[in-house]
């Protein structure tokens, strides 16, 4: 019922693979603790990472980027206050305004390969990761991404759905995910 789509995303890069989920907007509510990178942002401050984890621009040293969701739009944020000065006029100078979720994707890749070659541009999509974008996507079931959108990596969640944990401690439940047949 809250989903609007979802896509399996393989081989996009070698030894990778992601569940991409769109939300409906009104469905997704919550404190996202950001302790991993963000990607590159399109749009106005295309090319740098809100929260960066790159040669030259490691900054995940610093305080986690919390980011409060209420019905599926930004309600507010704290952290560091570069990160979090960035993170404002991305969403702010997008267009239009990028501050509903777009995206929650779950990376299905446990292969150690997927971070030595996979996204070494901006230190995202690592294994043991999911991440919850942020954009403004007008034709949800169509597209994962909208024109601005930028992927924040939150490192080993515990994932439930309709209260069973399909992940947790590094490991997904795959008797749960392959045998039920549905969670």
């Amino acid at each position: 019922e809250g989903l609007d789509a979802m896509h399996a995303v393989m081989a996009i890069i070698p030894f990778y693979s992601e569940v991409a989920i769109i939300p409906k907007i009104g469905y997704v509510s919550g404190e996202l603790y950001i302790d991993g990178a963000s990607q590159h942002a399109h749009g106005p401050h295309k090319g740098f990472p809100i929260r960066p984890n790159f040669p030259g621009g490691h900054e995940l040293y610093k305080e986690p980027l919390r980011i409060s969701i209420k019905n599926g739009i930004v309600s507010g944020y704290s952290g560091d206050p570069v990160q979090v000065d960035r993170l404002k006029k991305w969403i702010e100078e997008s267009e239009p305004k990028s501050d509903i979720v777009d995206e929650i994707g779950i990376v299905t890749t446990t292969s150690k390969e997927n971070d030595i070659y996979g996204w070494l541009v901006d230190g995202t999509h690592q294994t043991h990761c999911v991440h919850v974008a942020l954009g403004n996507n007008d034709r949800r079931s169509e597209r994962i991404h909208a024109p601005e959108h930028v992927d924040f990596d939150i490192h080993d969640p515990l994932i439930t759905v309709d209260g069973k944990t399909i992940y947790k401690d590094k490991i997904f439940n795959d008797e749960l995910i392959f045998n039920e047949g549905k969670i």
